[in-house]
């Protein structure tokens, strides 16, 4: 998740060169390329193999976001690396405001959306931190964390 700091999502090249330099492949399944990226010619996405987990790393496309997406995945974790993002962020830039958490039946199973708002004073940015997990009974957790550069209209 190093790799999706605020400051290389101003610079996507930065994220393209991380992977590039890790030798990681990409995503090319039409299908698989829907999920990670989106719509739109401008996103990208890699594996990453681990021994116990499947990750993607992505840019999305219509966002520019970067997310990490992975199965299987212990929430217990994922949580705990979102509460340290959360907490890193808040000591670099002070205002962060918690959105509702929303919590979605699916034929996925159970989905819940956290949303963290961090005001950026400086560049009258936000970034939009989201941890996004499914769990279906029988089947992999699975999970995405995703950091988004916003710009507010006034």
């Amino acid at each position: 998740m190093q790799v999706c700091r605020a400051d290389n999502l101003t610079n996507p090249e930065r994220i393209r060169a991380w992977a590039t330099g890790h030798h990681l492949p990409e995503v090319n399944n039409p299908k698989g390329r829907a999920v990670f990226v989106g719509d739109g010619p401008d996103g990208v996405a890699w594996h990453i193999h681990d021994e116990n987990t499947e990750l993607v790393l992505a840019i999305r496309s219509k966002t520019g976001g970067c997310a990490v997406y992975a199965e299987p995945l212990d929430p217990a974790a994922l949580g705990q690396i979102y509460s340290m993002l959360i907490a890193g962020y808040a000591q670099k830039f002070s205002v962060t405001t918690p959105l509702p958490d929303k919590v979605q039946q699916g034929p996925f199973g159970t989905r819940i959306g956290k949303v963290r708002l961090i005001e950026v004073p400086a560049s009258k940015s936000h970034l939009l931190l989201t941890l996004i997990t499914n769990e279906k009974s029988g089947g992999p957790y699975q999970g995405t964390l995703q950091i988004t550069l916003t710009h507010p209209s006034n």
